[in-house]
């Protein structure tokens, strides 16, 4: 059997089934991310802070624009689907700081600390001491 490219390839009908393609495309697949995750680290936006392996494995990299370092799919920053988490907002660290500026903007006060989006914090009015979750 021959592939796209003209490789001679030979597996079973199943194997094909199972989602097998031709291991020289495979290989030159795997090239072709690697040039683009290096493309994309010689731009001003981030650097890679552990080495590539494959587009399936996660890598350390960190954001030049806010320092945030975090671990991320190579695949996922060239192919958009993937960014910094805080310049993107949704960082855990810039949610917290976000929901207690807030408070204070709005003269309010944490009885209880704040882990996540999804759990309630005890919090109390300044001026009439009311007390909610």
């Amino acid at each position: 059997m021959k592939c796209t490219k003209n490789h001679l390839i030979s597996m079973y009908p199943f194997n094909f089934k199972d989602g097998h393609r031709c291991a020289n495309c495979a290989k030159n697949c795997n090239d072709e991310s690697k040039r683009k995750f290096n493309e994309l680290m010689k731009c001003d936006r981030y650097t890679a802070l552990s080495s590539y392996v494959n587009c399936h494995e996660n890598v350390l990299v960190r954001c030049n624009w806010c320092v945030k370092e975090f671990f991320t799919k190579p695949d996922g920053l060239y192919n958009d689907k993937k960014e910094c988490p805080r310049c993107a907002r949704n960082d855990q660290e810039t949610a917290r700081e976000n929901f207690y500026r807030k408070l204070l903007i709005n003269g309010m006060e944490a009885l209880t600390d704040y882990i996540n989006n999804h759990t309630k914090v005890k919090v109390r009015h300044e001026k009439c001491k009311f007390e909610w979750l």
